[in-house]
């Protein structure tokens, strides 16, 4: 699944560190090269899906569920690409707000974030697949 360039010309990249499991264990999903300060969220659910949307790529199969919105922060009074989010997906799965994200599930996921001056005006970044470990 392919990201979506933004109006700077960046394409933002998502990443993970760390290792998801229902046992707990750091796991931060992030995505770099995004607008600084601008609001996104994280998308994810349990099927992959790479097809043409809003001028980018949807790369999660709906039904989709997605994060509270976080700031991209990056370079303070400048337009660029410094911005990156930064989301931690064990906090999420240890919490038990989301009773299916257990041992043995596989999640994808992708990052969206508003950028007023693309079509749409919003970016997707490209997509990310991980399992949940015991």
């Amino acid at each position: 699944c392919t990201a979506k360039t933004n109006s700077l010309g960046c394409v933002p990249s998502i990443g993970a560190t760390g290792s998801a499991s229902a046992s707990g264990s750091p796991f931060t999903v992030t995505c770099v090269d995004e607008l600084s300060h601008k609001l996104g969220l994280l998308f994810y659910g349990f099927a992959p899906r790479n097809a043409a949307y809003q001028g980018g790529y949807s790369c999660v199969q709906a039904p989709v569920r997605r994060t509270g919105l976080l700031d991209a922060d990056g370079t303070i009074g400048v337009d660029d690409c410094s911005g990156v989010y930064s989301y931690d997906f064990d906090a999420l799965i240890q919490s038990g707000g989301d009773p299916a994200l257990i041992a043995g599930e596989v999640v994808y996921a992708q990052f969206w974030s508003r950028d007023p001056a693309v079509s749409f005006t919003s970016i997707r970044s490209d997509g990310l697949r991980f399992g949940i470990a015991p």
